[in-house]
């Protein structure tokens, strides 16, 4: 009886444990005045990456810098300095092109193949948790963009340490104003 109880048991927790797909992010460190920039979007990266978010393999942000220019001159920079200069920041972005794939730097000379490959290996992973994040746009260019989370709180406890998980999400954007979008589509 204890065997068939166990079983129960077991299988119970394994179909609770329920990960998430994972979806890589990729992003991207430019600036309009950077001449080897747009060598690259001719050569592979604007084509490879229109492929992939098509195919829905991954989300892709571009931040814009201050520099190499001499003064500030880029208007994706200038439209929102607060969270170009966050990120360039947080990842110590010293030069552009700059791309980081799931947190990770990516070095651009490794070309297409290696960008997807990097890409792909990034989805096989799974996440506890799962993030939706819906806009809705409404005609007078103000979005309100909410987002669901789902979390898997058995999945933070699968190596079997069994140690108490508490997550606490804060954040609310509400008719968050766009000019431009940073998003390449």
């Amino acid at each position: 009886m204890k065997k068939y109880l166990l079983f129960i048991f077991t299988l119970c927790f394994i179909f609770q444990v329920k990960p998430y797909d994972k979806k890589t992010l990729v992003e991207r460190f430019t600036n309009c005045s950077c001449g080897p920039c747009a060598s690259l979007n001719n050569a592979w990266y604007t084509n490879t990456t229109k492929t992939l978010i098509a195919s829905g393999s991954m989300n892709h942000i571009v931040y814009n810098g201050d520099w190499p220019a001499p003064g500030q001159c880029d208007p994706m920079h200038l439209l929102n300095q607060t969270n170009n200069n966050a990120r360039i920041s947080y990842y110590g972005v010293n030069a552009v092109p700059w791309i980081q794939i799931n947190g990770v730097v990516f070095n651009t000379a490794n070309g297409a193949s290696a960008f997807t490959n990097t890409v792909n290996q990034g989805n096989i992973l799974y996440s506890p948790f799962e993030i939706e994040i819906i806009a809705e746009k409404f005609p007078n260019n103000v979005f309100n963009i909410f987002r669901i989370w789902t979390v898997n709180y058995a999945s933070f406890c699968d190596n079997g340490s069994y140690i108490r998980c508490r997550c606490n999400i804060k954040g609310r954007i509400k008719h968050l104003y766009i000019i431009r979008s940073n998003l390449v589509a």
